[in-house]
């Protein structure tokens, strides 16, 4: 269950995108992911399928600005949670989940941006392609994400989409419960809506 978070939410790094004030082309910017930020994880299992919350999510994103007014070009982006943040409503499945995430290293899960497709987002919604690596109990693969990205009525930098992750790619067994009556699947599907403000 580990891979979701992904992902996810690092997607903001992979827009170029209008913000309200006008900044210097030579000017680096630090974007961070804001409390409003939403990511939930999807799974089935034997028995019923189930949903978790991503509670707490840290990182963000710099950028510089674009070669046209009022847009940014992100340069790099990470995006950070701890297993201990991911509640799924029921004391055992939490720590189902958190045995599965375990590392002798270190738990964190992480997307680190690699690559970024350039999206204004002066005009609208647009599709956004993000290119990246994410590290799970240890192991980091490679991804790609795609969302919509969009500005938010607060000037925020908001996109939101799905993806779905095996959790053997990770070397995860995918839980059980009730001596192994309840199996849940391998695959699981992410949800986000992540929104970054601009550092003061």
């Amino acid at each position: 269950m580990k891979s979701f978070f992904t992902i996810a939410v690092l997607l903001s790094a992979s827009l170029l995108v209008e913000t309200a004030s006008a900044q210097s082309s030579s000017e680096s910017l630090r974007f961070s992911f804001g409390a409003e930020s939403q990511m939930f994880i999807d799974g089935t299992s034997s028995i019923h399928d189930w949903t978790c919350n991503v509670e707490k999510m840290t990182g963000g994103f710099q950028a510089t600005a674009g070669a046209k007014a009022s847009t940014y070009e992100v340069s790099t982006a990470t995006l950070k949670v701890d297993p201990k943040d991911i509640e799924c409503g029921k004391g055992q499945m939490n720590r189902k989940l958190r045995d599965a995430l375990d590392s002798k290293t270190d738990a964190t899960i992480q997307f680190s941006l690699t690559q970024a497709s350039n999206v204004d987002l002066s005009s609208g919604p647009k599709a956004a392609k993000l290119s990246g690596t994410l590290r799970i109990a240890g192991k980091t693969i490679p991804v790609v994400v795609n969302a919509t990205g969009s500005m938010s009525a607060t000037n925020q930098i908001q996109f939101e989409g799905s993806t779905k992750i095996l959790m053997s790619d990770y070397d995860i067994d995918p839980p059980t419960a009730l001596l192994g009556t309840l199996k849940t699947g391998n695959e699981i599907t992410i949800r986000f809506l992540m929104k970054a403000a601009q550092d003061n």
